[in-house]
């Protein structure tokens, strides 16, 4: 995607997707999606990088952060934009949806891990995740399915 992107679009991208999963049944979804929106970042993030990648706007790098000895946290950064599904899973007050290009909370991690956010490249997880997106998918409205080939 060329130019700034718009906040407000991918808050809104976002949030669909996040309703998404939670309106799919959980027994049907891996491994840690089925708690989401606890201890399902990495998954949670993994998918929506490419939701958002469908619809242009990527690659996205997935960030993984450590906040002392006792959390691990895992989100996506796109260019200077933070874009995290679960933070509520800390804290009930936390938004559930953080689009943002500075995030107090955020920056409270220890940046341990950041990488291209791409589910495929992990051949172990790709299979489950690749079947959880067309799950999640089906359960988005038809303005939010992303068109063949990225759309927007």
């Amino acid at each position: 995607m060329e130019g700034t992107p718009d906040l407000d679009k991918l808050r809104d991208l976002a949030a669909h997707f996040r309703e998404a999963i939670v309106n799919c049944d959980p027994a049907g979804l891996p491994g840690a999606l089925r708690r989401f929106p606890k201890r399902a970042c990495s998954d949670a993030s993994l998918l929506l990088a490419r939701y958002l990648a469908d619809w242009g706007y990527g690659p996205a790098d997935y960030v993984c952060g450590v906040w002392g000895d006792e959390a691990a946290h895992a989100w996506l950064q796109l260019g200077d934009i933070i874009i995290d599904i679960t933070a509520d899973q800390f804290h009930p007050l936390l938004k559930p949806v953080i689009v943002t290009r500075r995030s107090p909370w955020h920056q409270t991690f220890e940046e341990d891990m950041r990488c291209r956010a791409d589910f495929a490249l992990q051949p172990e997880a790709a299979p489950n995740l690749a079947i959880a997106y067309a799950q999640i998918i089906q359960h988005l409205a038809g303005a939010y399915r992303p068109r063949e080939g990225g759309g927007k």
